[in-house]
C-alpha cells in the first residue's frame, strides 16, 4: 500500500482567479485560499458594503494583487463587461470560482414564481454568464493542451 500523501500545495502565482460572491461566507474562503496561493484575485460582488474593504484586507494579507467589483452575475451585459474589465485590469484570467449564489427564506408554500426565477438567474443562470464570459478570455491552446485553468 502506498503511503498517505503528506501534503498537498498548489501555486498560482501571479494567475488571476475570478471568484464570484468571493467576499463572504465560502467565497471569502475560496478568495483566502486562492490569494494564500498566490493569486491575484478579482471578487465579484452584488450588494454588499464591506466587499471593497474585505478584499483588499485578503490582498494585504497574502501581499496579492486583489480587487472589488460590483456586478449582479444573473446580467449579462453586466457580466461581459466586468469580465473584460478584470482582464484589462488583473488579467490574463486564469481561473473562475463561480460561487455566488443566494436564496429566498419563507415558508415553500409561501414562494412565488418571481421568487424562483430570481434565484434561478443567480445560482444557475449566473455560473452560465461566467463562466462563459470567462472562457472568452481564455486562449484556445489552453483548453486544447494544458491543465492550467480553473473553472471551480
Amino acid at each position: 500500500m502506498p503511503p498517505a500523501a503528506s501534503g498537498f500545495t498548489i501555486s498560482f502565482s501571479k494567475k488571476c482567479i475570478v471568484v464570484t460572491g468571493g467576499n463572504r461566507g465560502i467565497g471569502y474562503a475560496f478568495t483566502r485560499a486562492a490569494a494564500s496561493a498566490g493569486a491575484n484575485v478579482a471578487v465579484i460582488y452584488r450588494s454588499s458594503k464591506d466587499a471593497e474593504e474585505v478584499t483588499e484586507k485578503v490582498g494585504k494579507e497574502f501581499g496579492v494583487k486583489t480587487k472589488a467589483y460590483r456586478c449582479d452575475v444573473s446580467n449579462t451585459v453586466l457580466v461581459n463587461e466586468t469580465f473584460k474589465k478584470i482582464n484589462n485590469e488583473m488579467g490574463p484570467i486564469s481561473g473562475l470560482i463561480a460561487n455566488a449564489g443566494i436564496s429566498v427564506v419563507k415558508p415553500a408554500m409561501d414562494l412565488t414564481a418571481d421568487d424562483f426565477h430570481t434565484v434561478y438567474d443567480v445560482n444557475v443562470f449566473g455560473v452560465f454568464n461566467t463562466a462563459r464570459a470567462a472562457a472568452k478570455y481564455v486562449p484556445p491552446h489552453v483548453f486544447a493542451h494544458s491543465p492550467s485553468w480553473l473553472l471551480l
